[in-house]
C-alpha cells in the first residue's frame, strides 16, 4: 500500500455538495461559484447600496478568491457583464469608496496598471452589523430558539 488515499477507487461515489445538489455540477464547473454572505443582501438598505451598486459588488466578488489576494477586475469587463457603461461601474466603485467599503490600491498585471480593490471596510461593516444583531437577539433568546451569542 502506497499510503496515498484515493477517493476514486472506492465503489461509492464521492458525496455531492449542497451546491452541486442545488445547481448541478455542470453549472458550477463551467463558471464556478462565488461565496457571498447573506448579510450583504440583508443589510443592502443600511449599507446604502443601490441595485446597481449591489450588482457591481457581486461582480467584484467573483474575482475575490483568496482573503489576502484582493480582486483587480477590469471596470470594462464588469460593465460588459452587466450591460452598462464603464463610467457607471466607476461611479458605483467610487460611491463604495466614499462609504468606506472599498479602497483602491495601485497594482500591475502584465506590465499594465490595474486597480486592486481592498474590501476590508465592507467586511468590517458587516461584522459590526452582525455583532449588533447577535446582541439584539440575545436579549430575546426565547423568540429565536437558539443561543445567538455563539462564535463571532
Amino acid at each position: 500500500m502506497s499510503g496515498i488515499i484515493s477517493y476514486f477507487d472506492e465503489a461509492k461515489p464521492p458525496e455531492r455538495t449542497a451546491l452541486e445538489k442545488r445547481w448541478g455540477k455542470t453549472i458550477l464547473s463551467f463558471e464556478g461559484w462565488t461565496a457571498v454572505p447573506n448579510a450583504i443582501l440583508h443589510y443592502q438598505e443600511e449599507l446604502e447600496l443601490s441595485a446597481m451598486d449591489l450588482n457591481v459588488l457581486m461582480q467584484v466578488l467573483t474575482f475575490w478568491r483568496e482573503k489576502e489576494r484582493y480582486p483587480f477586475p477590469s471596470y470594462r469587463r464588469i460593465a460588459d457583464r452587466i450591460g452598462v457603461s464603464k463610467k457607471t461601474v466607476q461611479r458605483s466603485i467610487r460611491k463604495m469608496q466614499e462609504l468606506g467599503y472599498i479602497s483602491r490600491e495601485p497594482g500591475y498585471l502584465h506590465g499594465r496598471g490595474t486597480n486592486v480593490l481592498v474590501l476590508d471596510g465592507l467586511v468590517q461593516k458587516l461584522k459590526t452589523y452582525a455583532n449588533e444583531e447577535i446582541d439584539r437577539r440575545a436579549t430575546d433568546k426565547h423568540t429565536y430558539g437558539f443561543d445567538p451569542a455563539g462564535p463571532r
